[in-house]
């Protein structure tokens, strides 16, 4: 299996079903590098201009909101489809604590620059043990206490809302992942 495949397919039927909303765009990595909206999504710290000595762990999947012609990251999306250790998924979640902007590469020589304010992430893991779904759950609970303590810091700028799917089979995963996105989306679309 080609990694993120799932993810992949995922972002191609949100890409669909949000093509009725003109002012939403859905960037993601893993696909069809032919499709304008496949590329990096590279986070990088904040404060420093981009380069390779700035750039954190790449996310999956980016969704961003135009309005009065500025288009703005309102969620981040990051599934691993497989169980990683707790390091890499540490790893995923924390560098956007650190990240002031996102770069979604369009191709070599052209890309977007989002600067993060407070946007939304999901993060959803799938494991087939339950040792390993015990291990994720014990990794989300540190997570929101330590998001609780950075609370008004300056690594709060970047990440507001968090939600830490407890589902833990694929499929489910990927279906409570888009019933999220499409509530936020609703927020917006106002």
């Amino acid at each position: 299996m080609k990694h993120g495949k799932y993810t992949a397919e995922f972002a191609e039927e949100l890409s669909k079903d949000l093509e009725d909303y003109s002012d939403f765009q859905v960037y993601y990595d893993h696909g069809d590098s032919l499709n304008p909206n496949v590329g990096k999504i590279t986070p990088y710290f904040r404060d420093k201009p981009y380069d390779t000595s700035t750039t954190l762990s790449n996310v999956d999947i980016l969704i961003t909101h135009k309005a009065n012609n500025i288009e703005n990251p309102i969620l981040l999306i990051e599934i691993e489809e497989t169980y990683k250790s707790p390091k890499q998924i540490l790893g995923d979640i924390f560098n956007l604590f650190f990240a002031g902007s996102v770069r979604f590469r369009l191709d070599k020589r052209s890309y977007k620059v989002f600067p993060l304010d407070q946007a939304n992430l999901i993060v959803g893991v799938a494991v087939g043990s339950k040792k390993a779904s015990q291990k994720i759950d014990n990794i989300y609970d540190a997570i929101a206490e330590l998001k609780e303590l950075i609370s008004g810091s300056k690594f709060d700028e970047s990440i507001g809302n968090i939600e830490l799917l407890k589902n833990r089979d694929l499929f489910e995963l990927l279906s409570q992942v888009k019933k999220n996105v499409l509530q936020i989306i609703s927020q917006y679309a106002l």
